[in-house]
């Protein structure tokens, strides 16, 4: 995974998961599942991944 941005916070990844391609550092994966999702911090998380991921989601 070198030289790879994650889509929340722009970072050079080390780690973290792949969804649809697209890649999510581990701190925005754990700082998602550890938000509650009515907080600010999770509505831009949410936002983001649903920006980059959801127009190229294929439904079966």
């Amino acid at each position: 995974m070198r030289n790879c941005k994650c889509i929340v916070c722009g970072r050079t990844l080390k780690d973290g998961i792949i969804l649809e391609g697209k890649l999510i550092c581990s701190r925005c994966e754990k700082r998602m599942l550890i938000e509650n999702n009515y907080t600010d911090i999770y509505k831009l998380i949410k936002n983001r991944i649903k920006k980059h991921i959801v127009p190229y989601m294929k439904y079966y």
